[in-house]
C-alpha cells in the first residue's frame, strides 16, 4: 500500500508516513510502460491508457483566475527524468476513473518506490486525500 493511502494516512500523520516512506513489493504486479509524461499528476501508459496520480495534488501549468506556476515545469521535469519508458505497476482505490476517464492509480517503479509518495517527499507536490 501506498504511504499515501487514505488508509495509512489516516492512521498517521503525514510527516509520519512521507518520513517512514518505505518500498513496496509490487515485483509480482502487472507492469505497463510509461509512454509520456503528460503533465505532473499524469502519465500515459501502454495498455491503459491515462493515468492520474492519486492523492497528489502538483502546480498546476493552467490555473483558472490564477498565474502560470514555473514549479509546474519541475514536477513535469522531475516525472520525465524519473519515470521514462520504465515499467511501472499500478494500484487502484475503490474508484478507478476520474470523470475524464482517467485511471486513478498509485504508480509504483521497479524498485517499489511509489512515486505518487515521492513527489510529496521531495517537496514537489502536496498530499490530496480528496482524490
Amino acid at each position: 500500500m501506498c504511504p499515501l493511502h487514505p488508509t495509512a494516512v489516516r492512521f498517521t500523520s503525514i510527516a509520519i508516513v512521507v518520513g517512514a516512506f518505505l518500498a513496496a513489493d509490487v515485483s509480482a504486479q502487472v507492469r505497463y510502460r510509461v509512454e509520456e509524461v503528460i503533465d505532473g499528476e499524469s502519465l500515459r501508459v501502454a495498455g491503459v491508457g491515462t493515468v492520474r496520480l492519486l492523492c497528489v495534488d502538483v502546480p498546476k501549468r493552467i490555473e483558472a483566475g490564477r498565474q502560470w506556476s514555473p514549479d509546474a515545469d519541475e514536477v513535469v521535469l522531475f516525472l520525465r527524468a524519473f519515470v521514462a519508458a520504465q515499467a511501472v505497476a499500478l494500484e487502484y482505490d475503490t474508484v478507478r476513473a476520474d470523470g475524464a476517464m482517467s485511471a486513478l492509480a498509485y504508480v509504483y517503479l521497479p524498485d517499489g518506490t511509489c512515486l505518487n509518495a515521492e513527489i510529496v517527499k521531495r517537496g514537489l507536490g502536496r498530499l490530496n486525500s480528496e482524490l
